[in-house]
């Protein structure tokens, strides 16, 4: 069982990093300049549903959904 779930996760890992390895070529390749915006929304993001799970407001998953729609607010903000 344990592997079963190792494997689950390395793909899912996996299927991430395509997506944001898969953005930034796209973002390089259109505009010939490597934005490292993304990296800093990915961090921000991660940090934030870090910081709600380890003040204990709020579980994983909607610590989750919440830190996805910050970080959407930030992105659509003019």
């Amino acid at each position: 069982m344990i592997i079963v779930n190792i494997l689950i996760y390395g793909a899912v890992l996996g299927s991430i990093l395509a997506l944001l390895s898969s953005g930034y070529s796209l973002v390089y390749g259109v505009a010939g300049v490597l934005n490292l915006a993304h990296g800093a929304l990915y961090v921000l993001t991660g940090y934030m549903i870090y910081w709600i799970m380890d003040s204990r407001i709020l579980e994983y998953i909607f610590a989750r959904d919440i830190a996805y729609l910050f970080s959407i607010g930030l992105i659509s903000a003019k």
